[in-house]
């Protein structure tokens, strides 16, 4: 056999085994793409663990790996588990399938976690959030979320150094590059409060007035301010100018700032305190009594306000105008069944002709001049004195007899009411102001 033929021979022969090869190949290749076809509807249907043993089995074929570690992402997700998420996202690239529709369903998962993400950030949940995006790769802005999230989790932790670092790295994204200024500015704010002398807490209250609703610096704004605030009112107290004091402490009422409340109260008590010792001077007992009852031990406060519950007079004409004193009538006003009682009489001119008061079931008898008169009556159990009467636990009518609050008594007749209540009630702020 010639050269030639011998040539043509093994030709032949590699023909045939390239031509098997390729055969053997082709199979191999629609085995696989059926087995990649199969395990995609196994993702799809939602069966992670399951579908990534199946894209395993496929090595690198078609993006196998990707999806097989996609698809554990995905079941550590659905479960809540975020952080075997993140482990489990490791190492995946940012793959685009040909298959579209499998596309298609892992696109719109990841915006379903993306959305999750979001409703996290929402509610201030950042490192959760944080570790949801950092499993989407570069799905929309994730990637730079998960960084932003990071470094706010970090700023609520007060490493505000490390947030500042992570911002810089995302500076274009959002309000990061403005972020990390706060952070800068509230450290140097909070290094300068500090140092506690006047000028530092003047600058460090302007520096965190500027950073307005960051982290707390509306409080730390407020607590250098209150330096300054507090030794005024605390040098205007120790004159004993405590309305000054108050008027100063109560602009922040709710101010933590060490002593502020104590002052505030001091200063409150005493106010309250000389407002119920000229009521007690002027006789408004009841007007006493409730500022006293508040203030508890305060300078025997109890013991003031046990003084203002006085005495009631007994049966007695506390007061008769001698215009209507005459014997020509006589009137008798019958309590029987009745709370003590404090009558007051007036004339068809509204000029008070009488005060009378009548202990419960008791009676009194006044001589007056004939006339009309009509009559007001307060009844209760404890007594304030005339000006507050029965405080606001009584009872204010003004009086009708039969069907007219006015009465006439005839002259040489001899009259008894009993003491109802019917009529009008008199509102309460009429105590002491006379109209009673």
């Amino acid at each position: 056999m010639d050269k030639r033929r011998k040539l043509l021979i093994a030709s032949s022969a590699l023909l045939v085994i390239a031509i098997i090869l390729g055969a053997y190949e082709y199979h191999n290749y629609q085995q696989k793409l059926k087995k990649y076809a199969a395990a995609a509807k196994v993702f799809e249907s939602g069966q992670y663990e399951e579908a990534a043993k199946d894209f395993e089995s496929l090595g690198g074929f078609r993006n196998a790996d990707d999806l097989a570690k996609t698809a554990r992402v995905f079941k550590e997700l659905d479960s809540g588990n975020a952080d075997g998420a993140v482990k489990a996202a490791e190492g995946i690239s940012d793959f685009q399938l040909k298959d579209e529709e499998l596309q298609k369903y892992i696109d719109g998962k990841k915006e379903s976690y993306y959305q999750a993400a979001e409703t996290l950030v929402s509610s201030s949940l950042y490192e959760e959030a944080a570790k949801i995006y950092k499993c989407l790769g570069k799905y929309k802005d994730s990637a730079d979320a998960s960084v932003y999230c990071e470094a706010m989790d970090r700023i609520e932790e007060n490493d505000l150094d490390g947030a500042a670092a992570l911002l810089e790295d995302i500076a274009g994204y959002k309000d990061a590059a403005s972020l990390r200024e706060k952070c800068q500015t509230y450290k140097e704010a909070a290094e300068l409060q500090d140092k506690g002398d006047e000028a530092s807490l003047n600058k460090a209250e302007e520096m965190f007035t500027g950073l307005g609703d960051f982290k707390d610096s509306s409080d730390r704004a407020l607590a250098c301010r209150s330096v300054g605030l507090f030794a005024q009112a605390k040098a205007l107290a120790d004159k004993k100018d405590y309305e000054g004091a108050e008027k100063i402490l109560n602009e922040y009422p709710d101010n933590p700032y060490p002593g502020w409340q104590d002052l505030l109260k001091e200063s409150r008590n005493e106010i309250n305190y000389a407002k119920a010792e000229k009521y007690y001077k002027d006789e408004h007992y009841y007007k006493a009594y409730k500022i006293y009852n508040t203030l508890g031990d305060f300078k025997k406060s109890k013991e003031k306000a046990k003084k203002c519950k006085r005495d009631n007079p007994g049966n007695k004409i506390l007061y008769q105008n001698p215009d209507y004193q005459s014997s020509s009538v006589k009137l008798t006003i019958n309590n029987k069944g009745y709370m003590n009682s404090y009558i007051k009489l007036y004339s068809s001119s509204d000029k008070l002709a009488a005060r009378i008061f009548i202990k419960e079931d008791g009676e009194a008898t006044i001589n007056l001049s004939s006339g009309t008169y009509h009559m007001n009556r307060a009844y209760g159990k404890q007594w304030y004195g005339k000006k507050d009467m029965f405080g606001d636990e009584g009872y204010y009518w003004k009086c009708k007899i039969g069907n007219s609050y006015d009465f006439v008594l005839k002259s040489g007749y001899i009259y008894t009411l009993k003491a109802g209540g019917s009529g009008d009630a008199v509102s309460n702020e009429s105590m002491g102001a006379g109209d009673f």
